[in-house]
């Protein structure tokens, strides 16, 4: 059962997500991004979020600015029993669907090069390299990049 996960499910998304952080979630959640998920009765078996806009990217620890027809997909997690039955395929085509509604036409992540799994299910998508996030210090401080528009 594919569903939205919502801040009145924050108990059974941290059931699921045992490495998370209840203010990581609803620090999401304000910021307007959103989560899907894949239920098996009443347990999570896969989710991921969404944002569109200005993403916040964990794992650089900066923004990333999206023009207006790209959707961000990031934080994808499914439980080790649930793996490759395709519950990534399922919640990423409902996404770019429900996305798509609003305009949006394609459909970016962002994926550690350690990741090889993850790498090769965008791969099957169709997914293309289309750069490389990169965070780079000057005397004021960190400064945010976005990548090209085209």
């Amino acid at each position: 059962q594919l569903i939205e996960i919502g801040p009145q499910e924050l108990d059974r998304y941290l059931r699921f997500r045992t490495d998370q952080v209840e203010a990581t979630a609803r620090r999401r959640w304000q910021r307007g991004e959103r989560c899907h998920a894949i239920a098996h009765g009443d347990a999570i078996v896969h989710c991921a979020w969404s944002a569109t806009g200005i993403a916040w990217v964990d794992f650089l620890r900066c923004r990333l600015v999206l023009p207006h027809d790209v959707v961000y997909s990031f934080d994808a997690v499914t439980a080790a029993a649930y793996q490759r039955q395709g519950h990534s395929g399922t919640r990423a085509h409902y996404v770019t669907g429900l996305y798509g509604a609003l305009g949006c036409s394609r459909v970016w992540s962002a994926t550690l090069p350690e990741n090889p799994a993850a790498l090769r299910f965008q791969q099957r998508l169709g997914a293309r390299p289309i750069g490389q996030l990169r965070r780079w210090p000057w005397n004021v401080g960190w400064i945010d990049r976005s990548l090209p528009s085209s």
